[in-house]
């Protein structure tokens, strides 16, 4: 896993769902996914192409997780 590129810069209303799942249950759940770019070299958005992108959740516990690499293409 690389640095950081890009994500969503702005404001947020109800930035934190809660979602109670049991373990070993799988759920769908709301993702904002942002193309800013973080990166002065990239622009002002990322480019175009293929990406790839992790996901951090925080557990009810305060563990915090990250999802394996999830592929993303930006067109």
């Amino acid at each position: 896993m690389g640095p950081a590129v890009g994500g969503f810069c702005g404001a947020e209303r109800a930035v934190l769902v809660r979602l109670p799942l049991p373990a070993g249950e799988v759920t769908p759940f709301p993702l904002l996914v942002g193309t800013a770019s973080f990166v002065p070299d990239l622009g002002y958005a990322v480019p175009p192409g293929e990406w790839a992108m992790t996901v951090e959740l925080e557990l009810s516990d305060r563990r915090r997780v990250r999802t394996a690499s999830l592929p993303l293409r930006v067109i």
